[in-house]
Parts: C-alpha cells; structure tokens; sequence
C-alpha cells in the first residue's frame, strides 16, 4: 500500500498518518551475515549491497519503529546513516559484480 502524509504527520504500519514521528530504536550499528561474517551490507548510491570487501563509509544504520504502535511496537523501517531521508525497500533484479556477492531483490 501507498501512504502520504503531511508534513507534520509520519505514516504507521497501518498505512495512516500519525502526529508522533517514528522513534528510533538503534543508531550508527553495522550489518553483517552470521553464517558467512566476512560479508557485510553498506549503502552504495542508496542501494543496499552486501560485499567482501571491507568499506568504511556508508555502513552505519538506523532502525526506526514505525509511528503509532504505543510501548511495544512490531514494525520498523531500515535506515542509512549516510541517506537520512531514504529507507531499505525489496525488489526483485538478480545481480553479481566481481567481489559482490549475487544477490536476488525482491519486488
């Protein structure tokens, strides 16, 4: 579904708009797989990428918990430190680069 709110409202879970902005649960922290701990993600041109290599910048996330669920919320965004404005999105595209992992977005 598709919400837009005015300025001074943030969208929730449920698709409406909300005076409180979403709240942020973590800051600044790196992703890395655990089954293989030599990849990690980072933020490339606002593309999320999960490579070998060992970048520096852009690797620092936000979590945001999505507005008006109370004490115990359930729904959060994924954020970049680097693209405050932007969140992480699923879409579907197979893609490999040499030292990038092939990775499938879904839609």
């Amino acid at each position: 579904s598709h919400c837009e709110c005015s300025e001074s409202t943030c969208a929730g879970a449920d698709g409406e708009c909300y005076p409180e902005p979403s709240t942020v649960v973590a800051s600044g922290f790196r992703l890395r797989n655990v089954r293989w701990p030599d990849l990690q993600m980072y933020v490339s041109a606002k593309t999320l990428v999960v490579t070998r290599n060992n970048f520096t910048q852009n690797r620092e996330f936000v979590l945001h918990a999505l507005s008006g669920q109370g004490e115990n919320p359930e729904a959060f965004v994924l954020g970049s430190e680097s693209y405050p404005d932007a969140v992480a999105t699923v879409s579907v595209n197979w893609d490999c680069a040499p030292d990038v992992v092939c990775f499938k977005e879904v839609n």
